[in-house]
């Protein structure tokens, strides 16, 4: 099974080294982008009082999933 099959399309294609450049730019090795990754984002806004605790949550899963990988 193949886990990169989407994020290789960003991580490998020799056509896309300014995003490679910013991987590499964080942090990441050459066996990093080899691996599948994933994106945690929030659409969170101070401003909306439904959503204002989006970015607090998306910290938090961000703080978990540092601990994982």
């Amino acid at each position: 099974m193949e886990l990169n099959k989407y994020s290789k399309t960003i991580t490998l294609d020799p056509t896309q080294p300014a995003a490679q450049a910013m991987f590499y730019g964080i942090g990441l090795t050459d066996e990093d982008l080899h691996k599948a990754q994933v994106g945690i984002v929030s659409m969170g806004y101070d401003g909306n009082t439904c959503n204002m605790h989006l970015n607090g949550l998306a910290a938090d899963i961000k703080k978990v999933f540092g601990k994982i990988i």
